[in-house]
C-alpha cells in the first residue's frame, strides 16, 4: 500500500468537501498532485489500462500524481486531500472498500485545514499520518496476505460484525464473487468459515462486555450482534464449554 513505504513522505497542499453530480466515463489526465480521498456519498469507478475498480461509500482512494484514468460515478460527496509526495510512492491507482471507522480522521484533517491559526497546518500534517497509521493498523489486525479476491468482504466482516442484520451474501457482494467461491477461498485462507469467525468475534466482544460488570446477559448479547438473547445463552455454552453466568464467575476470581 501507498502509505507503507518508509522512504515516502507527504506534503498536503489543499483539503476539500467535494461534492459533484454523476459522472459517466469522465478523462482525467496530467494531474500534478496526488490525492487521497474518503468518500461519503455515492460509488465512484476508475479505470485505467485493463484495471477497473469500485469504490463504495465508506472507502479511501489513492489517486498518483501523472496517473491518466477514466471515471463515472452516482451523485457523490468526498472529503478530498491533495498531496505533493516525495520519494517511492505507489504508481497504482489504489481503493480500500468498507472503511467507514476512518471517517472522523478525514472530517478533523478538514477541519484543521480550515481552521486559520499558525498551528493549523502541523495539525492537519499530523491528522494525516494518523490517518496512515489507523491504515497500517487495519492491515495488521486483519493480515496483509489476505487474498484480493475476498479482501473487501474481509474488512466488512470485521467492520460490522456487531450488527445483528450482517449476511454473508454481503460479503461475497462487496468482492463482485460468489457466496460458494467467497467461502471456500476464505476457508482456504483462515481454515475456518465466515459464519465461524463472525461468532468468534461476536463471543469474543460478549466476552469484555459480560466480564466489565456494567452489561446485563441481554444487552452483552444485544452489543455484540445477537438479537436472540436465548440462541445466544446455548451458543455461548456450545462455543466456550460454560453458561454466560459460570463464565462472570470464573472471571472474576
Amino acid at each position: 500500500m501507498f502509505y507503507q513505504n518508509p522512504d515516502a513522505a507527504f506534503r498536503i497542499t489543499g483539503v476539500f468537501y467535494v461534492e459533484r453530480a454523476a459522472k459517466t466515463s469522465v478523462l482525467s489526465t496530467g494531474r500534478k498532485h496526488t490525492a487521497i480521498a474518503y468518500r461519503l456519498q455515492g460509488k465512484g469507478k476508475f479505470s485505467y489500462g485493463d484495471t477497473a475498480i469500485t469504490a463504495l461509500p465508506g472507502s479511501v482512494t489513492y489517486i498518483p500524481a501523472g496517473l491518466d484514468y477514466r471515471r463515472s460515478s452516482t451523485p457523490e460527496s468526498m472529503i478530498v486531500i491533495h498531496l505533493q509526495g516525495f520519494g517511492q510512492l505507489g504508481q497504482q491507482l489504489q481503493v480500500i472498500n468498507h472503511m467507514e471507522q476512518i471517517e472522523p480522521f478525514f472530517r478533523k484533517l478538514l477541519s484543521a485545514w480550515e481552521t486559520v491559526d499558525t498551528n493549523g497546518y502541523a495539525r492537519s500534517m499530523k491528522l494525516l499520518y494518523s490517518i496512515f497509521e489507523f491504515l497500517q493498523q487495519q492491515n495488521e489486525q486483519h493480515g496483509e496476505m489476505i487474498p484480493a479476491a475476498i479482501a473487501p468482504g474481509v474488512r466488512l466482516l470485521y467492520a460490522r460484525y456487531k450488527d445483528p442484520k450482517l449476511r454473508m451474501e454481503e460479503l461475497a457482494r462487496a468482492c463482485f464473487v460468489s457466496q460458494v467461491y467467497f467461502r471456500n477461498l476464505f476457508h482456504r485462507h483462515f481454515g475456518k468459515s465466515p459464519q465461524q469467525v463472525l461468532l468468534e468475534l461476536r463471543f469474543r466482544c460478549a466476552c469484555e462486555l459480560l466480564t466489565s460488570g456494567y452489561y446485563t446477559q441481554k444487552e452483552a448479547a444485544q452489543l455484540a450482534g445477537f438479537s436472540d438473547v436465548k440462541y445466544f445463552r446455548t451458543a455461548f455454552k456450545k462455543h466456550l464449554g460454560c453458561t454466560p453466568s459460570a463464565y462472570i464467575k470464573q472471571e472474576r476470581r
